[in-house]
């Protein structure tokens, strides 16, 4: 799977290269900067220099985290450097230029984790046995991809989430060829009422209480911080209480860690294992492979 930089991506670090490099020209030539002039024509120079390095980032097939990193830091620590020199003439312009990258470089360097995180789990998952084999009976026959969810039990209020949020995206799945498959170790009885709660229809449902299958595609089970850490706390209040999904008694291992597989003939071309509880499902990201299977003769 190409994990290459966003087309956006990439002409955001082409302007941001621009904007360095004529900033950069501009403090060269900066008329009345007085007694910071030595700083302001360092700080020229370092413009340059990240300027440069944007400009051959951008020419890279896969986003380059320590570029963006820097960058991002380059631009948080300036207003330091704005107060430090803030009898300056200059510098709200300074701090101007650099305060609307913040957002731009904040997103790329979220979108270049996913996409790392995107290509060490289709590794991770190459190294299972074939989904066929481990799903057995109930395993893609042809006909089309199928998307493989593996629930946390369904006391928990990010499960309720996620079975709620296929409910919403199965047409649109369905309709780009997707078949929907749950695992699940809760009981069955309590499943059958989420899923009809959540008017979530039309799907197989595969039982694994000992969950040998979760283990065999490389579920494991969460620490501390990804069942119980910060982010867990603020969203399960908004899935739980803002979102209404509720939250019931623990019905398996509160531990037991969720994942989502799109699998076509014989073979994983998509895995996402959640690195946290809170962690959403990726409707975006499922349809994207969806949408790259259909235009691909190879798939």
């Amino acid at each position: 799977m190409n994990h290459a930089l966003h087309p956006m991506g990439m002409s955001a670090l082409r302007l941001a290269a621009v904007s360095e490099l004529g900033w950069a020209s501009w403090l060269f030539v900066l008329p009345g900067a007085g007694p910071q002039a030595l700083p302001v024509r360092l700080a020229a120079v370092l413009c340059a220099c990240f300027g440069i390095a944007f400009a051959m980032a951008s020419r890279e097939p896969r986003p380059n985290k320590p570029v963006l990193a820097a960058g991002l830091v380059s631009k948080l620590s300036v207003p330091c450097l704005v107060a430090f020199y803030a009898m300056w003439d200059y510098s709200w312009a300074v701090l101007a230029h650099d305060v609307i990258w913040w957002a731009p470089f904040g997103i790329l360097l979220w979108r270049a984790r996913r996409s790392e995180q995107e290509g060490e789990d289709l590794v991770r998952a190459a190294s299972i046995a074939p989904p066929e084999e481990i799903l057995g009976p109930a395993a893609p026959a042809g006909g089309g991809p199928a998307l493989v969810v593996f629930l946390r039990q369904t006391g928990c209020t990010f499960c309720r989430e996620m079975v709620r949020e296929l409910a919403d995206h199965a047409g649109a799945l369905r309709r780009a060829g997707a078949r929907i498959l749950l695992v699940h170790h809760s009981s069955d009885k309590s499943l059958s009422e989420l899923v009809e709660r959540s008017q979530l229809h039309g799907v197989e449902v595969v039982h694994d209480p000992e969950r040998r299958i979760y283990r065999r595609f490389g579920l494991r089970r969460g620490g501390l911080a990804a069942i119980a850490g910060p982010r867990v706390w603020m969203r399960g209040l908004w899935a739980g209480w803002v979102r209404g999904h509720g939250l019931g008694p623990a019905d398996g291992d509160p531990r037991q860690m969720p994942g989502v597989f799109l699998v076509h003939e014989g073979r994983v071309v998509y895995a996402r294992y959640h690195r946290s509880a809170a962690e959403p499902l990726d409707v975006a990201g499922i349809r994207k492979h969806l949408a790259a299977l259909k235009d691909s003769p190879d798939c």
